[in-house]
């Protein structure tokens, strides 16, 4: 019970949605029907600075989980799409496709980290995504699984379409776009969903199901 009209949770999550509910009650009950305030902590973590000058090639769609957002190129080639997330679990890959939206540079490439101990960088060891299809045209395909050891809660993912030359999460290219994401990072399953679910073999009433 609370006795006055103030209350203190305590340390919350950062970058986390949370939802509180105030039931008044006396000797009558407790009040139904109260309405539930939904409020989103910031990010205590500045990540570093990435953009671009030119919007040639740029990031025109990203599909992983419950993510597929499609966009144009911004100003200054950053978007911030941190309210947009999705879950992934510790050792299960998770596939994440990138579409670039200008498919006539055969030298573009593309480059994922995810900072898995939520320190502010994505220098540490696996946060450097194995991205297929690059250089190339796209589109841009990894398979993401969060290493033993990923700190557990929201953390964020960077992708950078560019051209030639260095793919660094930090800077500012002549050509490209970068775009950031939150991943929430979820404790191992009981039983890892199969990947990479194929059908061959296929005749009128047969079939052979193949799965990682």
């Amino acid at each position: 019970d609370q006795a006055t009209t103030s209350f203190d949770p305590g340390i919350l999550a950062p970058n986390t949605s949370y939802g509180v509910i105030i039931v008044p009650n006396n000797a009558n009950g407790e009040a139904i029907g109260c309405d539930t305030i939904n409020f989103t902590t910031g990010t205590c973590l500045v990540y570093c600075d990435a953009g671009s000058i030119t919007c040639d090639e740029f990031i025109a769609n990203v599909e992983m989980g419950g993510i597929n957002n499609s966009s144009d190129c911004s100003t200054g080639g950053y978007s911030d799409f941190t309210s947009i997330s999705t879950d992934v679990y510790i050792g299960t890959a998770t596939n994440i496709i990138v579409t670039n939206g200008e498919t006539i540079y055969p030298d573009d490439q593309a480059g994922i980290w995810i900072d898995w101990n939520q320190d502010g960088d994505f220098d540490d060891a696996d946060e450097t995504i194995t991205v297929n299809g690059t250089p190339g045209v796209g589109p841009y395909t990894a398979a993401i699984t969060p290493p033993v050891g990923a700190v557990e809660g929201p953390t964020t993912m960077r992708i950078r379409i560019t051209f030639i030359g260095l793919v660094d999460p930090c800077g500012i290219t002549n050509f490209g776009e970068v775009e950031d994401y939150t991943i929430i990072v979820n404790p191992p399953l009981a039983c890892p969903f199969p990947n990479n679910i194929t059908t061959s073999e296929t005749t009128t009433t047969a079939t052979i199901i193949t799965w990682d």
